[in-house]
């Protein structure tokens, strides 16, 4: 009796143990089927960014010398009509652009890799930078474009510049394409704020509203869908991808909000959305350095004439738009159709800027940066790459190659020149060259034989009161340019009457005269002529600063600078 029922026990055991294999066995297997789906999905997902890499590379090439031609006309002696049909053909290769870029941008998202920056920014300058640059006269249509701050907004916020002025873009360019006359109106409203910890947060409502043909009811939940567009008459007769709403909505998300709509056919539109930002707090705030905004230097400006700088590049209408845009900074550049060609001209003679395209036959750009890179020489070098990949990770990837800069295609002469001056500048430190006399003849502003007289000659001393101003300028620009936006004359007036005092010893005569018209216009809240000679005063602070910038840069580190 006891071995029958231990057979039993044992019968009901050794069911049990195949009924729970078999089941192991079907997980076991699903999970294998799951995951060949997910590394199938993954591989499928690889594929489309790899296609849409080489799509962007491919497109990037030829926009980039529409945008160089476009840009090389620009330079020239143009009459209206010549000039109005150059304004269409930038316009239509900014709008073929910004197709190209939602696409890529879609495919980021897609792949979850939508990064964001923190930055300090300013909403008044952005916002007024979307709104002028819309606000021209458009072909039968009568529109009026408002912008509409929240007078309590006084501070710049840390957000991602690039990301919300896509936003901004996406919204008022939809406002201007459905709406034929009445107005658009951009408002930034503050709903709340709140200190924690000592740190302010301001929460914002941002809304676009326009008096265009407005959006049916049944209409307005398909507009956040990708590819997917409300209305089909509508699609055919104003065109688009039906991403950017998608687009929009992705990235206000990643900021933590979402964007709604409100809309009434034949009325109008607002689309509006709420995000909390952190203040960056002007008044404590360490500015970094900015970049130089002038499109172009100086024609008397000669830093770059004992440079020796080599072009890399396989594509000719590449090479004509970049020679054109170095010959506008004074730079003769040798070029070179690919990687070895390169490397066999600085090996012969070293150069101290190697502008390289990163994909080219024989030797492509990565190698060639890996292989200077790994030279060590006493002589500085600086390389930068320019490329027409365009999705995440581009940069970085030219980074670990061993390039010292990145330069995306299109790419306009602003940033030309931005990226030569930084090199010149990196250049000098590396060197440890003292060009502090040689080169004081050449700024306009920057009268550097006073500052030595007014500190005894001292290099060292002159050196410190520069760098302050040069500090202290970071500051007091973003405040200047606020206070300007505001019309907060009293601090305006304040501020201009401080620099002032500064920049008596440091730059020459007209800097002087141009900040007392902006005191005495301030003083008595004369707007109009503030408006006149306040942002010359500003242009002219930066020039001031920039010129600044290149003497320090120029100093040795063994005359006791240190920057």
């Amino acid at each position: 009796m006891l071995l029958l029922l231990c057979l039993l026990l044992f019968w009901l055991y050794y069911r049990k143990s195949l009924r729970r294999k078999a089941e192991q066995d079907k997980i076991e297997r699903a999970l294998k089927i799951a995951e060949a789906e997910k590394l199938a999905a993954e591989k499928s997902a690889q594929a489309k960014i790899s296609f849409l890499a080489r799509m962007s590379h491919e497109i990037r090439t030829p926009m980039n010398g529409v945008f160089g031609m476009a840009e090389a006309l620009s330079f020239t002696n143009l009459d209206d009509n010549q000039q109005e049909l150059l304004t269409t053909l930038k316009g239509s290769a900014s709008n073929l652009l910004a197709l190209l870029n939602d696409v890529l941008d879609f495919s980021k998202m897609d792949a979850g890799k939508l990064t964001l920056e923190l930055v300090p920014v300013n909403f008044h300058q952005i916002s007024q930078n979307i709104i002028n640059s819309f606000s021209h006269p458009e072909k039968d249509k009568s529109l009026n474009f408002n912008l509409r701050i929240d007078k309590n907004i006084t501070h710049s916020y840390f957000t991602d510049p690039t990301r919300l002025t896509q936003v901004f873009n996406n919204l008022v360019s939809n406002a201007v394409k459905f709406t034929q006359q009445g107005n658009i109106t951009l408002a930034i409203v503050l709903m709340e704020r709140k200190l924690v910890e000592n740190i302010t947060y301001d929460t914002l409502r941002f809304s676009v509203a326009d008096t265009g043909i407005g959006i049916a009811k049944n209409n307005q939940a398909l507009l956040f869908t990708p590819f997917i567009q409300a209305d089909s008459e509508i699609t055919r007769k104003y065109g688009g991808t039906g991403l950017g709403l998608s687009i929009c909505q992705e990235i206000v998300h990643a900021m933590g909000g979402t964007i709604n709509l409100e809309s009434t056919e034949h009325i109008g539109s607002t689309f509006h959305f709420t995000l909390t930002f952190k203040q960056s707090g002007l008044e404590k705030e360490r500015i970094e350095r900015r970049n130089n905004t002038r499109s172009a230097n100086c024609v008397t400006d000669e830093r770059f004439k004992l440079l020796r700088v080599l072009v890399a590049e396989d594509n000719l209408v590449n090479i004509m738009v970049l020679n054109a845009q170095l010959e506008r900074l004074n730079i003769k550049a040798d070029v070179v159709n690919d990687g070895a060609q390169a490397l066999v001209m600085h090996n012969k003679m070293p150069y101290d800027i190697i502008i390289s395209d990163c994909h080219m036959p024989i030797l492509d750009g990565f190698e060639l940066a890996k292989k200077l890179s790994s030279k060590k020489t006493n002589k500085p070098l600086w390389l930068i790459a320019i490329t027409a990949d365009a999705l995440s990770g581009s940069a970085e990837k030219c980074l670990a190659a061993g390039f010292d800069d990145y330069i995306a295609k299109p790419c306009p002469q602003e940033t030309i020149t931005n990226k030569l001056n930084r090199a010149y500048r990196q250049l000098q430190l590396q060197k440890g060259v003292n060009l502090s006399s040689s080169s004081a003849n050449n700024y306009l502003l920057f009268d550097l034989q006073a500052l030595l007289k007014v500190n005894n000659s001292d290099l060292i001393l002159a050196s410190k009161v520069a760098q302050i101003f040069a500090d202290t300028w970071q500051k007091d620009r973003l405040t200047l340019q606020i206070a300007l936006e505001v019309k907060n004359f009293e601090t305006l007036y304040a501020l201009t009457h401080k620099i002032r005092g500064s920049v008596r010893y440091l730059c020459y005569s007209p800097l002087d005269s141009m900040a007392q018209q902006v005191e005495n216009h301030a003083l008595v809240n004369n707007e109009i002529e503030v408006d006149n000679f306040a942002q010359p005063f500003i242009s002219q602070l930066e020039q001031l600063a920039d010129e600044i910038d290149h003497w320090l840069a120029s100093l040795p580190k063994s005359a006791g600078y240190n920057p």
